[in-house]
């Protein structure tokens, strides 16, 4: 039985009818799927010097096989399965949609380069619900969002692709534990393709704790509230649907000087127009009252 790092990778079309692929096709996809497993882990964990090395296990025949394992560089095989990096490369491939079929990869071919109008946490934040202005919804693992809007990442998972651009390679599948996780056609081909015409670079992205009174709230135009931490004043969207809900259904009452506390995303980007900052209140931990006024006796 396959181990959970392990997974195979099918070219299928022409030009492998005899079980056999070009090189110049092969190497850069192959180097370009190890350079999307780095480039996530990275994005992940921007302060991790490990490096994750794609080992080929074998060729098999039929339409073109590889099968794969992905090891920390650093460590022995062993010691690499009970390992923290072992179970982290685990949940990165699921992340990326190569041993689970909620994850990045699938965001890519369903999103269709369009960026999402709201981003809102689900199941208990293990998942993320996104949804674009044509109306359509997807779920998909919570963390694949902020790869999808990865430069990095998003032109390694294209490399990964681009031998479909060859007329003789019509599909590239994605196999774990004997099943299908992952798919792509010829069609699917624009949705790997990033365009460079108006560039948005995630320079950081961090989730902080912070304490924030209202200056004004909204349910319209993706949920937008102003919120203050007493210095600066936040134009923030609100991803807590259970918060929101709550308020709907009058169980949260707020008042002059209440301060929420608050899980708030703070991801920065350069763009072409220079730098934009976006604000994600991604979970409300606590709705504190205004502090009361009391007599001072003596």
């Amino acid at each position: 039985m396959a181990q959970e790092n392990e997974f195979r990778i099918y070219f299928e079309g022409s030009s492998v009818i005899n079980s056999e692929i070009s090189v110049s096709e092969l190497a850069p996809a192959l180097l370009a799927l190890n350079e999307l497993i780095n480039e996530a882990s990275h994005a992940i964990d921007p302060h991790s010097n490990t490096t994750y090395n794609l080992n080929v296990k074998a060729f098999s025949k039929g339409s073109f096989i590889i099968d794969l394992s992905v090891n920390d560089v650093l460590k022995s095989i062993i010691e690499f399965f009970s390992s923290k990096d072992g179970q982290f490369i685990i949940s990165l491939l699921g992340l990326l949609g190569i041993n689970a079929k909620d994850g990045l990869l699938a965001l890519i071919k369903f999103g269709k380069n369009q960026k999402p109008k709201t981003t809102i946490e689900i199941d208990n934040g293990s998942k993320v619900r996104l949804e674009f202005d044509d109306g359509r919804v997807i779920e998909v693992k919570n963390g694949a969002d902020r790869l999808y809007q990865n430069i990095a990442v998003r032109k390694a998972a294209e490399k990964v692709f681009k031998p479909l651009e060859n007329k003789g390679i019509d599909e590239i599948k994605i196999i774990g534990k004997e099943e299908i996780i992952f798919e792509a056609k010829k069609e699917d081909l624009p949705a790997f393709q990033v365009s460079t015409k108006s560039e948005e670079i995630i320079i950081s992205d961090k989730i902080e704790v912070k304490y924030l009174s209202i200056v004004s709230l909204a349910f319209k135009d993706d949920n937008k509230w102003r919120l203050t931490d007493g210095s600066s004043t936040f134009s923030v969207s609100i991803h807590d649907e259970a918060f929101v809900n709550r308020i709907k259904s009058n169980r949260e009452i707020f008042s002059m000087g209440t301060i929420l506390k608050v899980q708030m995303r703070i991801i920065v980007y350069n763009t072409t127009e220079g730098i934009k900052t976006d604000y994600q209140v991604l979970k409300v931990e606590e709705n504190i009252p205004p502090a009361q006024l009391t007599l001072d006796f003596k």
